[in-house]
């Protein structure tokens, strides 16, 4: 079978973290055959919620001799390996991965593919043409502003993912984020958030982070 997968980050170091995961995919029988371009577009999140980091998405063209929920099984696995906390919806995640797309069309109460909401996500739709030309005539029309190139920020150099399955994560604060960073440099792990200056004082400002072991 041959598959889209949709995978995004906009915590910690998205771009390695993004290759990552295209690795612990081929290492669990899910042969990547494509990686799409990294493209950047605005988290979404909750109304009223404060806006959070930038998200990086791309696409990963798969090949997979298992069923659909099989294939779910595994980027569920992949995701909680590289420090995926499902705390709230439309959070910030290290990384969230999707079933996009797969050449038989597939529903159970777990999954359905195509992804409901494909067509209304310029952010899935652009990796997903990028990786699957042959679908320029099905979903091209629903691409009316593709999302611009990915560029690289300060965390993703700094901030490097698990090599090694994640079996707990804590949570913690630092003052600032060179502090976070320092600490970070210890033990892997990913910066949760960084409080908006504007509405806090520099005293109060603190830095949230989760560090894996």
């Amino acid at each position: 079978m041959i598959a889209v997968v949709g995978a995004g980050s906009n915590l910690g170091s998205r771009f390695a973290l993004l290759r990552s995961a295209a690795r612990r995919l081929d290492g669990l029988g899910v042969r990547v055959e494509r990686i799409a371009r990294f493209v950047a577009t605005p988290a979404l999140v909750l109304p009223g919620a404060p806006p959070g980091p930038d998200f990086v998405n791309t696409a990963f063209r798969v090949s997979w001799s298992g069923a659909p929920e099989a294939l779910l099984d595994r980027l569920l696995r992949v995701e909680r390996e590289l420090g995926r906390v499902r705390e709230e919806r439309w959070g910030a995640r290290t990384l969230d991965l999707d079933i996009l797309w797969a050449e038989r069309p597939f529903r159970s109460r777990r999954l359905v593919v195509p992804h409901p909401a494909l067509e209304l996500r310029s952010f899935a739709l652009a990796p997903l043409l990028d990786v699957a030309p042959e679908l320029e005539h099905r979903y091209r029309r629903f691409l009316r502003h593709p999302p611009p190139r990915a560029k690289p920020g300060p965390l993703d150099a700094k901030l490097r993912p698990p090599l090694a399955p994640i079996r707990r994560i804590t949570t913690h604060e630092a003052a600032d984020v060179a502090s976070a960073l320092e600490a970070l440099g210890e033990t892997p792990g990913a910066l949760l958030s960084l409080d908006d200056p504007s509405s806090v004082s520099a005293s109060n400002s603190k830095v949230r982070f989760v560090r894996f072991a």
